[in-house]
């Protein structure tokens, strides 16, 4: 088999996409990452053009092969290790609207607060896209809040490194001043000082247990399979308790 990485727009109609692209391909199976494992008119689509393929990290029940992890649990999870250090007033960068990682994400940090015996506080939840630039937006509107947090939970790595530029162009220390995590980890959470407390996503994995599950569907039609993988919580030096440098 031949691999071919395609980009979709999903400002437009993923539908008429699919079908130039299979058109143009002749695919024996598709494999469909968020957002697009999210729409219910492009699994349609392909279940009408006779294509087998997999989602991953879908929250459609549409989807028969779908491959992804526990991210509601994962979330609550860094959120509770927060809380663990002394934290009681966390923030949240939520993701992009419409992303299933958005909705898990933000459902974990509620489910480790109400867990806690802390009020959910909606000044300290700020919308995000899942960019650097965001982060730094959301950022801004936290740490002019009156009563600014000590923590911040950030959707992905991305908008958590925005989280610590705004700090920084502020004075602030990490974790001295502001704890920050993150999601995901991306190489960067690595690569940035300090280094940053994150999920591990198991991307590798889940890829390879798609490719894995669709060529059996090639085989077998009516195959279903829906896997949950394990994540690992990194703790880096970005998160301790509060006023602890």
């Amino acid at each position: 088999y031949n691999a071919v990485l395609h980009p979709f727009d999903a400002a437009d109609d993923l539908a008429a996409q699919i079908d130039g692209f299979v058109a143009q391909h002749r695919p024996d199976a598709l494999i469909l990452v968020p957002p697009h494992a999210n729409s219910a008119k492009l699994l349609q689509r392909l279940h009408e053009l006779d294509i087998r393929y997999a989602t991953i990290s879908s929250r459609l029940r549409e989807s028969c092969i779908d491959i992804g992890f526990d991210e509601r649990k994962a979330a609550r999870d860094i959120v509770d290790h927060l809380i663990s250090l002394g934290h009681q007033r966390i923030g949240h960068v939520t993701g992009l609207k419409g992303h299933g990682a958005r909705t898990w994400r933000h459902s974990g940090y509620r489910d480790a607060l109400r867990k806690a015996g802390i009020a959910y506080d909606e000044s300290l939840v700020v919308e995000g896209d899942f960019t650097f630039e965001s982060g730094v937006a959301a950022a801004k509107a936290m740490l002019d809040h009156g009563r600014p947090p000590t923590a911040v939970f950030a959707a992905n790595d991305d908008m958590a490194c925005g989280v610590m530029r705004e700090a920084y162009e502020r004075g602030l220390t990490i974790p001295g001043d502001l704890s920050v995590c993150g999601f995901d980890g991306t190489p960067v959470s690595q690569l940035i000082s300090p280094g940053l407390t994150t999920v591990r996503q198991p991307c590798r994995e889940m890829g390879r247990v798609a490719v894995e599950s669709v060529l059996q569907a090639i085989r077998d039609p009516a195959m279903r399979q829906q896997q949950r993988l394990p994540y690992r919580l990194q703790l880096r030096e970005s998160s301790a308790a509060p006023g602890k440098s």
